[in-house]
């Protein structure tokens, strides 16, 4: 039933009814366990007093279920975020539109779909605060994703709606749910950022959203095990926003945890059939479980591409390479509607010369893999960039160099860009070392490359053991026995 699946014991149903400028509110709270009735009423109220229904719905609710509320959780319900019910109407629908679009919601259009709402809702109150908290946040991420709009002028206009809460209510816990989210995604300060979460959860006892940003920031700092409680807890608080079962279930899959993720994510792909970060992280957890690589190759052909893969094209390149079907991976990416090819996480494009690289290195085209390369390493050079993303471009150049057959250089610059990236982010920077490794790799310096895999192998990654097995370039070591012995000596964390 509905409170199996939200997690609750007890549900408030209700119905709407509009005449004119008045609104009926018919609602009852029922125990989702037993299905009794324990409480109803009927509110008719003025359309333009929306909060006054919301407020005694509260009120009337804790009584039934004879709780007590903290002086925090009165407040909030006493609050008037605004006074203009357009202004909220739009609020809502854009935070609305921001949970259940899913990665599908992820793209520079849909942001800026979502953006404007709140523009409009600022348009018509423009003392609203929290439509330009969550307007910072919706332009934060924008300057955080290197695929999306990772330039100064979004950076200011985050700072420009962060400026305009702080000026409003400086000290609302929303205001510093701003200051946190503008910490982390435009500033990378985590420790800031967790900070004024940390402010913010005060005034927020039970905000998923809040929840789930202290979430990112504790793995950001290294802190797995909190960083996954916050996950639940944020999925527990509102089920229906689709953003955080995929980092808490792709967390879970790069601990090794497979039996859990494939339990959790299954869960989660019947609530969102269509999310194609969760319906992947299924195929992962499953390949790795059960070794089917057949069934994996049948996941990646029929999961919808992701929000930033608008033709599919890179959807089609990863199944060719996936399939040994090098012709076909190239064919995908020579097509001209592929401008830049997003690297895992998102944190850079890259240039699709880099990826033509490497396929003609697969390839046995040695000439073809160093002239892409010498175009990927000028595209490289010329590339905006933002303090994020550095080590990764760093290290991606390390391939082309390796690519081009400079070796010196490659090994350098991998190297020299995770030892900047460790002392900044003990997420991102074990995610790189399978980059690392892939330099290593492409100049057949097989050692290192053992190395690098055994550091994969014992801590977090998102390649798991069968996944590795299937990679065409790490295919090249499976004849050293130490290949395997590394593999299978990987364990859940």
């Amino acid at each position: 039933g509905i409170g199996r699946e939200l997690n609750v014991r007890y549900v408030l149903e209700g119905s709407v009814q509009r005449a004119g400028n008045r609104v009926r509110v018919i609602v009852q709270l029922i125990d989702a366990r037993t299905d009794q009735h324990l409480w109803a009423e009927t509110y008719t109220e003025d359309l333009t007093d929306v909060f006054t229904i919301q407020s005694k719905l509260a009120g009337a609710i804790t009584t039934a279920l004879k709780a007590t509320l903290s002086p925090e959780e009165n407040s909030l319900i006493a609050r008037r975020p605004t006074e203009n019910q357009e202004a909220y109407d739009l609020y809502l629908r854009a935070r609305a539109l921001g949970e259940t679009s899913g990665d599908s919601a992820r793209t520079r259009e849909s942001l800026d779909r979502i953006g404007a709402l709140y523009e409009q809702a600022i348009a018509k109150d423009p003392a609203f605060t929290l439509a330009y908290v969550q307007l910072c946040a919706t332009h934060g991420v924008q300057y955080w994703f290197g695929y999306l709009d990772p330039t100064p002028a979004r950076k200011a206009r985050a700072k420009a709606a962060l400026d305009a809460a702080v000026r409003l209510a400086p000290e609302a816990p929303e205001t510093h749910l701003a200051r946190g989210i503008y910490a982390y995604t435009c500033d990378n300060d985590w420790a800031r950022a967790l900070a004024e979460y940390r402010v913010a959860e005060a005034g927020l006892p039970n905000d998923a959203q809040l929840a789930y940003y202290i979430g990112i920031a504790q793995r950001r700092l290294g802190r797995r095990t909190e960083a996954l409680a916050s996950f639940a807890r944020s999925v527990e608080l509102n089920p229906r926003d689709e953003t955080v079962p995929t980092q808490q279930v792709g967390t879970i899959l790069a601990l090794r945890r497979y039996p859990e993720a494939r339990s959790l994510t299954a869960h989660y792909a019947t609530l969102f059939p269509e999310n194609p970060s969760l319906l992947f992280c299924l195929a992962s957890a499953r390949l790795e479980l059960e070794g089917d690589r057949a069934a994996y190759l049948r996941s990646l052909e029929t999961n919808p591409a992701m929000g930033n893969d608008p033709y599919g094209l890179m959807k089609a390149y990863r199944l060719a390479l996936a399939r040994g079907d090098f012709a076909a991976a190239d064919q995908a990416l020579a097509d001209p509607r592929l401008i830049q090819a997003p690297a895992p996480l998102g944190v850079i494009n890259d240039p699709v010369p880099l990826l033509r690289a490497y396929v003609a290195l697969l390839r046995g085209q040695t000439a073809a893999a160093h002239a892409y390369a010498e175009e990927a390493m000028a595209a490289f050079r010329v590339m905006p960039m933002v303090p994020r993303q550095e080590a990764w471009i760093m290290i991606h150049t390390a391939k082309a160099q390796a690519l081009a057959g400079r070796a010196d250089e490659a090994v350098r610059l991998a190297r020299e860009g995770n030892a900047l990236e460790s002392h900044r982010d003990a997420f991102d920077a074990v995610m790189q070392y399978s980059d690392v490794a892939e330099v290593y790799l492409i100049l057949d310096r097989r050692d290192d490359a053992l190395a690098e895999l055994r550091k994969m192998m014992t801590g977090p990654c998102l390649l798991g053991p069968e996944q590795v097995r299937l990679d065409p370039l790490w295919s090249r070591l499976k004849d050293d026995p130490r290949f395997e012995e590394i593999l299978k000596s990987a364990k859940p964390l």
